[in-house]
Formats: structure tokens, sequence, C-alpha cells
């Protein structure tokens, strides 16, 4: 088990912490989770460790990017026809609490901050 713990905490150093998400930062989850998982002083099952081990191969192929190299993609829009950096702002806690601030609908608030940038 000291191996796999041993892999996770690599693992955690090519996912960094993103400071404008705080709480709803899925690395921050991840190491807090780890932390939990770890902890616990009791030998788990080899179904219990085969898990352990799906986990991480799983977690390193997303930090790896590894589909995102497999599957390029071809346009630099999303979805919703935002660029990577405005989807950025848009999780980031500011907009969060720009948004509360003025209790607007979140599409007008959205609209507005993109065509501003």
């Amino acid at each position: 088990m000291a191996k796999i713990y041993r892999s996770y905490l690599e693992l955690l150093k090519k996912w960094p912490v993103d400071a404008t998400k705080k709480e709803r930062d899925f690395a921050g989850y991840l190491r807090e989770r780890i932390k939990r998982t770890f902890r616990t002083p009791e030998l788990p099952s080899d179904q219990d460790e085969r898990e352990c081990w799906r986990t991480y191969e799983s977690l390193n192929r997303i930090a790896d990017n590894h589909h995102y190299q497999k599957y390029p993609r071809y346009t630099s829009s999303s979805a919703t026809g935002l660029t990577a950096e405005q989807c950025k702002t848009i999780l980031s806690e500011e907009f969060i609490k720009l948004l509360e601030s003025n209790n607007s609908s979140f599409f007008s608030t959205v609209w507005s901050k993109t065509k501003q940038n």
C-alpha cells in the first residue's frame, strides 16, 4: 500500500491547485481524498488495492493529457462558444462573487463579461 501512496503523491505534483477556485478546485479535493483514504490504519483487501491502482491510472491519464493528445481538437471553442480563457474566468471565485453582488442572471453576466474581453 505504501507504493500506491507514493504513486499518488507523485501524481499530485502533476496536478497543481488552482487558487482562483478555492474550495471548488479538483486538485484540492483530490489531495483531501487521498489524505483520508490512506490515513486509515487497516490493511486494504486485494480488491481495494486493485481499485486504488485503477483510480490512480485513470487520474494519471487525465494529468498527462492522454486523451487530449490521442484525440486532438481542431477548434478552440467549447460547447458554449467560449474560449478556454473565458471559461476559466467564469469559473473563478471573483466571477461568482460578481454574480452574487449584482443579483443578475448567470447568462446576462456571462455575455456582458465576454463582450468586454
